[in-house]
């Protein structure tokens, strides 16, 4: 059956939505609650599973875990939050078709990348081939094919692969090699090498609403979620507890998830607000260090409340806005230049 006839089109976009995971060590005496590894790794290791939506600033789902428990077992929950018509770009780590067929089934949309070793087909094939047999028989840099993935359960998806520059495919073999030998032993497959020429990702797109090019640099905003991970540690000191006691740790976690719930949603409007009058996208980063040093300022605004404090408290505004500005190279796109070019805004 040809892919657009199973699909329904992505006329509109409810949500964009992006789902990952981050994890730190933590007191080994909590290692009843939050198993970690152990041996050599952490006895306790907490792990933080998130899913957030950018443009609203609003966290649809937030769930503290045990190390141990994978992602991949996680994405069981991820149908539980999608709504139809959203998007939810996701990593390799929650890769299931099971997952893949409850968000279609939901009139819902994915974008995530796929295994190397993945045994797909091509809608327009007689057989079955392994993926890196695909991609070494690719006589363009940019291939958009219908395929069948999956044994147990099959189903029909959109693969899109982009080839990388020769300096940033040598740049990701080297990486690799250097975390084969440093965790593995020995050197990584040959197909797992030449895998590293392609950015590889599968979705429920059709090509009539999201054109492939636009499929990959889509996916390429799912590391705003690894950025805002950063800012919470950096800046809220997430990872940072030293106590034993379970309930101190859950109350201390509490409390800087919520303070990270209203930052971010200060921040989207904020950043939205710029982006709609100024065409220019802001920090999370660097507005929270500007709110922190303006915080006594603007509480004695905001107790006075008069009309000309609150004008006095909106230029004050602004002028974070202004300090908190994300800069960028002029050949790379902001995410949400991104999103607004892929018509989803």
């Amino acid at each position: 059956m040809p892919l657009k006839e199973t699909f329904c089109e992505l006329i509109f976009c409810q949500r964009i939505l992006i789902c990952d995971s981050s994890q730190w060590q933590i007191n080994p005496k909590l290692a009843s609650s939050f198993r970690g590894s152990g041996g050599s790794a952490s006895a306790a290791v907490c792990k933080l599973q998130l899913i957030i939506a950018p443009q609203s600033g609003k966290i649809a789902r937030c769930e503290a875990i045990a190390g141990t428990i994978p992602d991949q077992r996680y994405s069981r929950e991820i149908p539980s939050v999608i709504r139809a018509g959203d998007l939810i770009l996701f990593d390799l780590g929650y890769y299931s078709v099971e997952t893949f067929q409850q968000i279609q089934q939901a009139n819902a949309f994915f974008l995530t990348r796929i295994y190397y070793n993945v045994t797909v087909k091509s809608i327009s094939a007689t057989e079955s081939s392994s993926l890196a047999a695909l991609l070494r028989a690719a006589k363009t840099d940019l291939i958009d094919l219908d395929v069948m993935i999956g044994s147990k359960k099959s189903m029909a998806l959109r693969l899109v692969a982009s080839k990388f520059s020769p300096e940033k495919a040598n740049s990701l073999r080297r990486k690799l090699r250097e975390d084969y030998r440093r965790t593995r032993a020995g050197e990584p497959p040959q197909e797992r090498l030449q895998f590293c020429d392609w950015s590889v990702v599968i979705c429920n797109i059709s090509p009539q609403s999201l054109p492939a090019k636009k499929v990959i640099s889509l996916y390429g905003t799912r590391w705003q979620i690894e950025i805002f991970f950063r800012d919470l540690k950096s800046s809220l000191n997430l990872d940072f507890s030293s106590t034993s006691k379970l309930h101190r740790f859950q109350c201390e976690l509490l409390a800087k998830l919520i303070l990270a719930v209203l930052s971010f949603s200060i921040y989207a409007r904020f950043n939205l607000y710029h982006w709609h009058h100024h065409n220019r996208e802001i920090s999370f980063n660097k507005l929270l260090k500007r709110l922190r040093q303006s915080a006594a300022h603007i509480h004695y605004l905001l107790r006075k409340e008069s009309k000309q404090s609150y004008a006095k408290l909106r230029a004050l505004i602004l002028k974070l806005m202004d300090f908190s500005l994300k800069y960028h190279q002029n050949n790379r796109k902001t995410p949400l230049q991104v999103i607004a070019e892929c018509a989803l805004s």
